[in-house]
């Protein structure tokens, strides 16, 4: 059997997960087939993984997978990882959600995010776990700033 010959079969057996890992280990000129394969058919997960791990993927159609499922580990994983996400989608997407915990880490980790919107969230909970985490935070930036400048 020949490549073109065994992708074609993974093309047919339409499966994200195939398609997917086929793309990990050959090259294709068949990325747009195969990432339709997984935007028509895969879940959040499958999408943000070729949208991350494959070049030529079609990034915006995976990353519109990904917001829809609302996931909140998925959203801050793809703005993290994947190189042309939308930051500002996805930082709003956890500012609505209020939830704590991703609030911080895109405050942590993602450059380009609603930064005032994402204090305001872990401030109005008056939760002090994070609002430590916020202030320890904010210290160890000014920290790094200082040591910039000479």
């Amino acid at each position: 059997m020949s490549f073109d010959d065994a992708e074609q079969e993974i093309l047919l057996e339409l499966s994200p997960e195939k398609s997917y890992n086929f793309l990990k280990s050959f090259k294709s000129n068949q990325v747009e087939k195969h990432g339709r394969i997984v935007s028509s058919l895969g879940d959040a997960k499958i999408n943000y993984l070729f949208a991350r791990d494959i070049e030529g993927a079609n990034v915006p159609i995976h990353e519109h997978i990904v917001l829809e499922s609302k996931d909140l580990e998925l959203n801050y994983l793809f703005a993290r990882d994947v190189k042309g996400a939308d930051i500002k989608l996805h930082s709003r997407l956890v500012i609505e959600s209020k939830d704590l915990k991703y609030n911080y880490l895109f405050l942590r980790d993602i450059k380009g995010c609603y930064v005032k919107e994402h204090i305001a969230v872990i401030l109005e909970s008056k939760d002090e776990d994070y609002i430590e985490k916020l202030r320890l935070l904010a210290q160890s930036r000014k920290k790094k700033e200082g040591q910039v400048r000479v």
